[in-house]
């Protein structure tokens, strides 16, 4: 279902075929860092696995990659019939430390980042309104969000979140085969509806979200085209999932596209305590005339 528009993070890793329908016995994939238009690469995914899943259900690790200074390359083979399932794994992870400081938490920020934050401007004079303007009442400024490692105090309560991301793309050797759409049951999972190497302008594409194999509603989703790049919309579409973590959207142009989310959705209020784990995850699609 559509629903008001949502705030998430316009960008992430992504993987991206030289073609969603392979006709050799391997096919090239460029993985990148994308940032509000997609597919232009604004660097390479560094220190990540990459995986290829079989129509018979074999894991491989791809070996294959180059680092590039705007992408990276990974090649993968491709010698059975049916899909594979070509992703970036949840090892591509980091673990951020939240300090609680006067009821709100806050990310706390390593000493070695310290050298690297710019020198604040000095504020400017404030200006002074007209006598008959009528006041405004204050608001409560928002609480940092950061806090330097240094600055934490010693009896402050301390947690983690690890924040894994994940990039998939399926790609077909002749008919698409359903194995490797099939959830695993364990962590954030994407389970399409109808096969991601099989979507047409008039059928749409339906899609469950999953965490350890139980569905998770009124999760917000953006769908993103590629080429939009001199659209004054970057999204193509906002939904959020249904009371049984299902969603589905529906498509007026052909061409690639890409799914992302990121669950749970970032925080606005920051005296809660921090999830122990936050996901994001992009899925690369073709839709065909």
């Amino acid at each position: 279902m559509l629903s008001a528009p949502t705030v998430l993070a316009h960008g992430g890793p992504y993987l991206l075929p030289t073609s969603f329908e392979v006709k050799r016995d391997y096919v090239s994939i460029q993985g990148a860092i994308g940032n509000e238009v997609f597919f232009v690469p604004t660097g390479p995914i560094r220190g990540a696995s990459f995986y290829s899943v079989s129509p018979a259900g074999t894991r491989q690790k791809l070996d294959t990659v180059t680092n590039l200074k705007d992408y990276s390359v990974i090649e993968a083979p491709v010698t059975e019939k049916g899909t594979y399932k070509i992703t970036l794994g949840d090892e591509h992870a980091r673990v951020s430390r939240y300090a609680l400081i006067e009821g709100n938490w806050r990310v706390i920020r390593p000493a070695n980042m310290g050298n690297n934050a710019a020198t604040p401007r000095p504020a400017a004079p404030a200006a002074v309104a007209p006598a008959a303007a009528p006041a405004t009442p204050a608001q409560p400024p928002r609480p940092p969000r950061f806090v330097e490692e240094a600055a934490v105090p010693k009896d402050a309560k301390i947690t983690e979140v690890r924040s894994l991301s994940r990039a998939e793309v399926y790609v077909s050797k002749g008919a698409p085969s359903e194995a490797t759409t099939k959830p695993s049951g364990q962590g954030f999972e994407l389970r399409p509806l109808n096969h991601p190497n099989d979507l047409y302008l008039d059928q749409g594409f339906e899609f469950e979200l999953l965490e350890d194999g139980k569905p998770l509603p009124n999760v917000a989703v953006e769908i993103a085209r590629a080429g939009n790049f001199y659209d004054e919309k970057k999204e193509y579409a906002e939904l959020k999932t249904d009371a049984n973590g299902r969603a589905k959207v529906n498509f007026d142009k052909p061409g690639v596209y890409v799914l992302l989310t990121n669950y749970p959705a970032p925080q606005r209020d920051r005296s809660e305590v921090p999830p122990a784990r936050s996901y994001s995850y992009t899925l690369t699609f073709e839709v065909n005339r």
